[in-house]
């Protein structure tokens, strides 16, 4: 089954990551944040690259004291 791919808005919402759309769009711009496609001129997330992304963030996150 191919991986669903999710828009900006889904990626912002509070089901993933609870942030604004634009900074996405800035995290894009500026090559951090999740793995992107582009498809025109719209951003794509390919969920399970997302999923492994937010991972990886908690990973590398430091321990709270």
């Amino acid at each position: 089954m191919p991986d669903r791919l999710l828009t900006a808005k889904e990626v912002a919402s509070p089901e993933y990551l609870n942030i604004p759309v634009s900074t996405l769009h800035y995290w894009s711009h500026i090559g951090e944040g999740p793995p992107v496609i582009l498809i025109g001129s719209r951003l794509r997330y390919r969920e399970s690259e997302l999923m492994r992304w937010i991972e990886a963030q908690r990973k590398n996150r430091a321990p709270a004291r």
